[in-house]
């Protein structure tokens, strides 16, 4: 409101520029006071104001209304969108299925588009071109996606184990799905990174932009951890596992996982300052760190929870006493620091940041439930939601937006802004669908 009208082109600003008589905040009619005048005209003019106030009724009626109600003989023809960004989101259903969807956030509010099957198999609501997966393959159980370049990259692990890897260009178009390890597999195009004849089926995977190229870090059954580079080329580099343990095939100099880490059931990568950040989660539930530098070098596995495990190294995030055992995380970089979420066996979703100094924030609990140790201000789940089972966050204009899947698979959002607050969770809207894994990810995140 400003004096005593709504504020507003229509609602207020005609009607205040064309009245006969002039406020003291309006400067008279004359030559150098000319808006909302006709053309020629510099003086009062009855029919202009009479135009003016029939928009200023439209326009407050409409305010009135919530913006749901157009008013009977007035017309809304709107001049543009919203001011919004977009982010990519692609997501399992509980039938093994992939879609994909482009979401707009207007005022903080994640609008999604219609979920789209990213595999063309006649499956209803399917729009556009999308990438065809070979007849043979099997359901998907896990997706990851890292955007830059104006492309969106999507690697993808099917029932089988075999790891899938597509592009979707800025026009929309989707290239063929190709399996990422040559094994002669039918429908194999391209150039892939081959994994050692001895390493088992894939089970969890992250894929990440650093420095223009696209990083990939999997988890076999055996709970070995893996990691290749697809190069802007479309070559990819030879796996190589992350932990040195002797595996064959093992090239470059690797993080050393200390000996008494179990196997990994989770994994994550953030691209930050040019260097790869990963995150993983072993058996036990612990959660582990290492840096992929420039020169191929990775850093030591740090444990990121500070409870006096051997081989922690540097300045970790501290997880209350009473917190459960990890079982998914997802990293994302902001503002040249990497964000992590994690999910406890509770389903409970926790939060940390390690920043540029190497140090880590306190794992704060993203929901306010009153549980011991939150700090800060954080996103407000709404009663009825359930614990978590799958998150994906990312970086997106500065901003941490975060997309979290719970028990019933239904998808929520929140948005971590700068100044340290978090917005309430919001239902995105499933469209009939039950989710069970959901990445996120910003055309232009790296």
């Amino acid at each position: 409101m400003a004096f005593g009208r709504i504020n507003g082109t229509a609602a207020h600003f005609a009607g205040q520029a064309t009245a006969q008589s002039q406020s003291s905040a309006k400067n008279p009619h004359g030559p150098n006071s000319p808006i909302w005048m006709r053309r020629g005209q510099i003086l009062y003019n009855q029919s202009v104001e009479e135009s003016a106030n029939k928009y200023e009724d439209c326009a407050t009626a409409f305010f009135s209304s919530g913006f749901t109600m157009v008013p009977a003989g007035c017309d809304i023809q709107p001049l543009g969108e919203p001011w919004s960004i977009s982010i990519q989101l692609a997501a399992i259903n509980d039938a093994g299925q992939l879609l994909h969807s482009i979401g707009k956030v207007i005022s903080d509010q994640l609008q999604p588009a219609s979920f789209g099957n990213v595999v063309v198999d006649g499956h209803a609501g399917t729009s556009g071109p999308f990438a065809q997966l070979s007849p043979n393959a099997q359901a998907f159980k896990a997706v990851s996606m890292a955007g830059f370049a104006g492309e969106l990259q999507v690697a993808g692990v099917i029932d089988n184990g075999t790891l899938w890897h597509t592009i979707r260009h800025a026009d929309g178009s989707w290239t063929p799905l190709g399996n990422v390890i040559v094994d002669g597999h039918a429908g194999t195009t391209g150039r892939f990174a081959q994994l050692p004849p001895n390493a088992q089926a894939f089970k969890a995977m992250s894929m990440a932009g650093v420095a223009g190229e696209a990083q990939l870090a999997g988890v076999t059954q055996d709970g070995t951890l893996w990691h290749t580079i697809r190069h802007a080329d479309g070559s990819w580099t030879p796996f190589g596992s992350v932990v040195v343990d002797g595996h064959a095939g093992t090239t470059g100099p690797f993080a050393q996982l200390p000996p008494n880490a179990q196997a990994f059931k989770a994994v994550s990568m953030a691209g930050v300052a040019g260097e790869s950040q990963l995150a993983g989660v072993t058996e036990d539930g612990r959660l582990w760190h290492t840096i992929r530098h420039a020169d191929t070098s990775w850093t030591p596995l740090g444990n990121v929870v500070v409870d006096g495990h051997a081989g922690t190294t540097g300045s970790f995030a501290q997880l209350p006493a009473n917190a459960q055992a990890f079982k998914a995380v997802s990293t994302a970089e902001v503002a040249g620091e990497l964000h992590l979420v994690g999910i406890t066996d509770n389903g409970t979703l926790w939060h940390t940041i390690r920043h540029a100094d190497t140090s880590w924030t306190p794992l704060g609990n993203v929901v306010v439930d009153g549980h011991a140790g939150t700090v800060g201000l954080f996103a407000q789940l709404p009663p009825n939601a359930q614990a978590f089972k799958a998150v994906s966050i990312a970086g997106v204009a500065g901003e941490l937006h975060l997309v979290g899947v719970t028990d019933n698979g239904t998808l929520w959002h929140t948005i971590r802004h700068a100044d340290t607050s978090w917005t309430p969770f919001e239902f995105v809207g499933n469209a009939g669908q039950s989710f069970v894994k959901i990445a996120v990810a910003n055309f232009e995140s790296n």
